[in-house]
C-alpha cells in the first residue's frame, strides 16, 4: 500500500516539492518560479483538490515566485501557510503578495516557520493515521536576526523534515553551512539520518570550507539519496563539483532534475533527458525551447522529476537504478 508520493519537481532552475496524499490532498514545500501552466500547476490541477499545508522556505524568486497563482487557483482550499518573515526589501515585495492574499481572505493568515529553540522541532502538519508529519528544525529567532542584519535570506532558510514512521525526507531550502553548525552546537538533531535530502541551494556551495562540505554529508546528514533541483541553463555553476564529490564520497546516490554543462559538454543530443522525463510533471518534458538567451541549452532532463513513494515498507525512490544506468555512459559526469 502507498500512502502518498513526494514529487521533487523539475521546474528548471528553482525548487518545488509536492507531497500528494489520498483524498486528493497536497502539501507544498516551495513552489518554484512563476510559470503558469508549468509543472507545479499541471500536477496540482491533475491530482489535488485541497492544499493542507504550504511551507515557503524563504523568499528567493526561484522558490516562491509561482506562489501567487497557486494561491489564487486554490483560494478557499488551503489549510495553512507557513513562511519566514523577511526584512530584505526585494524579497519583502513577495511577502507583501502573501499578506495581501491573506487580507483578501484567499489564504489563511500566514504563520512564522520559526522554532522556539533549536532543540525543539516544531510540527506544522501531521496525519497521525499514517504516521506522517512535517517538522521545522531551523531557524530560531536568533537565526532570523542574523539573516535580517546581513540582508541574506538564505541564512534563515527553513530546514524541514517530512517524517514517515521511522524514516524521513529532508528539505533544507537554500540553507547555508552556518545553519548546520548552529544545529550541531545547539540542538540534538544532528546527525540526521534521512532517506532523501533535497540538496540545498540547487547544489551550489553553501559557504564554509571543503572540510565543512565533507562533514555535512558524511556526519551531519546521512542520506541514501540526494536530489538536486537545478536548470540546464543556470549561470550559477550549479551543481558544484565539490558538492557532488562530497555527496558521492559519503556514499549518497545523486539524482539531478536537469543536466548541466558541468556534467556533459554537449546537452542537445541528450534531449529530452538522460532518462525520459515524467510526462506532464517535468519542465524538460514539456518545454519546446532549446536554448536560453545566452545560447545555452535549457531544460534538458537528467533524472527529471524525481518521486519518492511513502509505502508500507518505507520510502522508495522511483527510477533510481534506471537513472544510475543512464549516467554511466556520460563523459565527464560528476556523479561517477
Amino acid at each position: 500500500m502507498t500512502h502518498g508520493r513526494c514529487y521533487f519537481l523539475d521546474v528548471g532552475q528553482g525548487t518545488a516539492n509536492v507531497i500528494l496524499l489520498k483524498g486528493r490532498r497536497a502539501i507544498l514545500i516551495d513552489v518554484g518560479p512563476a510559470r503558469v501552466g508549468g509543472a507545479v500547476h499541471r500536477l496540482l490541477k491533475d491530482k489535488a483538490d485541497t492544499i493542507e499545508c504550504v511551507l515557503l522556505s524563504h523568499h528567493d524568486k526561484d522558490h516562491i515566485a509561482g506562489w501567487e497563482q497557486i494561491a489564487i487557483d486554490f483560494a478557499g482550499n488551503i489549510g495553512a501557510v507557513w513562511c519566514i518573515p523577511d526584512s530584505n526589501a526585494e524579497r519583502g515585495k513577495r511577502i507583501d503578495i502573501t499578506m495581501k492574499l491573506a487580507e483578501d481572505k484567499k489564504i489563511p493568515q500566514p504563520r512564522p516557520a520559526v522554532v522556539d529553540s533549536l532543540g525543539a522541532a516544531k510540527t506544522i502538519w501531521e496525519d497521525k493515521a499514517i504516521g506522517l508529519s512535517l517538522d521545522v528544525l531551523y531557524p530560531n529567532l536568533a537565526g532570523m536576526h542574523r539573516a535580517a542584519v546581513s540582508g541574506d535570506p538564505n541564512r534563515a532558510s527553513v530546514v524541514a523534515a517530512l517524517r514517515y514512521k521511522d524514516e524521513a525526507i529532508l528539505f533544507p531550502g537554500d540553507c547555508e553551512i552556518e545553519a548546520w553548525h548552529r544545529l550541531r552546537d545547539e540542538s540534538p538533531h544532528l546527525p540526521l539520518k534521512v532517506d532523501v535530502v533535497a540538496v540545498p541551494h540547487h547544489g551550489g556551495l553553501p559557504g564554509g570550507s571543503p572540510a565543512d562540505l565533507s562533514w555535512l554529508y558524511s556526519t551531519a546528514v546521512a542520506a541514501r539519496v540526494a536530489v538536486v533541483s537545478a536548470g540546464s541553463a543556470n549561470d550559477e555553476g550549479h551543481p558544484h563539483a565539490d558538492v557532488i564529490s562530497a555527496l558521492r564520497a559519503a556514499g549518497v546516490r545523486v539524482m539531478c532534475t536537469q543536466i548541466t554543462p558541468q556534467c556533459h559538454a554537449t546537452l542537445e543530443p541528450l534531449r529530452p533527458g538522460v532518462i525520459r522525463p515524467l510526462p506532464l510533471y517535468s519542465t524538460a518534458a514539456a518545454a519546446p525551447s532549446f536554448t536560453s538567451a545566452a545560447k545555452r541549452s535549457r531544460n534538458v532532463g537528467c533524472a527529471g522529476t524525481v518521486t519518492a513513494d511513502l509505502q508500507e515498507r518505507g520510502i522508495v525512490v522511483g527510477r533510481i537504478n534506471e537513472h544510475a544506468a543512464g549516467v554511466l555512459g556520460l563523459h565527464g559526469r560528476m556523479c561517477k
